[in-house]
């Protein structure tokens, strides 16, 4: 009895915790589209040298 309550609450847990994960996840995403614009064009010449070669490299 005791055991299956334990297997229902890890289960619980963890799809709360990939839920609370995609959450966090797609609120800085779209955080990070929204601010990345504005920010970019504050420091544009820093995102050049530091974001560009990394996107680069992920190609």
């Amino acid at each position: 009895m005791n055991g299956s309550k334990a297997v229902g609450n890890t289960v619980f847990m963890r799809s709360w915790w990939y839920f609370l994960k995609f959450v966090i996840f797609m609120f800085f995403h779209i955080n990070s589209c929204i601010s990345t614009a504005e920010w970019c064009s504050r420091k544009e010449s820093w995102c050049r040298s530091h974001i560009v070669p990394e996107i680069e490299d992920m190609r």
